[in-house]
């Protein structure tokens, strides 16, 4: 579930990433459509950390919060909030929670498959032990 996160959110730096993005950005100066990306560093700067409970997305990117949230003040300023996290008010957007519960869904029926072919291995195995 933290890697199809991940994806999502890297997959927000280009078209196909749009439908999972909280707001849609604001076309560029020319009208064309923005893909917040410059040289690319902030689309490839994300980092997995996942335990057995929990899992997180971040980056060092300085200016990352900028694009996530905007600016009121200082140099450039004002700048639009570009939030590439798919998140709302600590929640998932809904496109992101629907394809990270199939993930989830996905992940449970391996785990149960897994569990299923471990288990009549220990069968097998215990029959030949006899």
């Amino acid at each position: 579930m933290g890697t199809t996160f991940m994806s999502i959110t890297m997959g927000n730096f280009n078209d196909a990433g749009a439908s999972y993005r909280p707001i849609p950005w604001a076309p560029k100066k020319d009208g064309s459509p923005s893909k917040l990306q410059k040289s690319g560093t902030l689309s490839r700067s994300f980092h997995l950390e996942a335990t057995d409970e929990r899992a997180t997305v971040s980056t060092p990117v300085v200016y990352a919060a900028t694009h996530q949230f905007g600016r009121t003040e200082g140099r450039g300023a004002p700048i639009v909030p570009r939030p590439f996290f798919p998140v709302v008010d600590g929640h998932l957007t809904p496109a992101a929670a629907e394809k990270i519960g199939a993930a989830a869904d996905d992940c449970r029926e391996s785990l149960a498959a897994t569990q299923e072919r471990i288990d009549r291995a220990r069968v097998r195995t215990a029959g030949l032990k006899n």
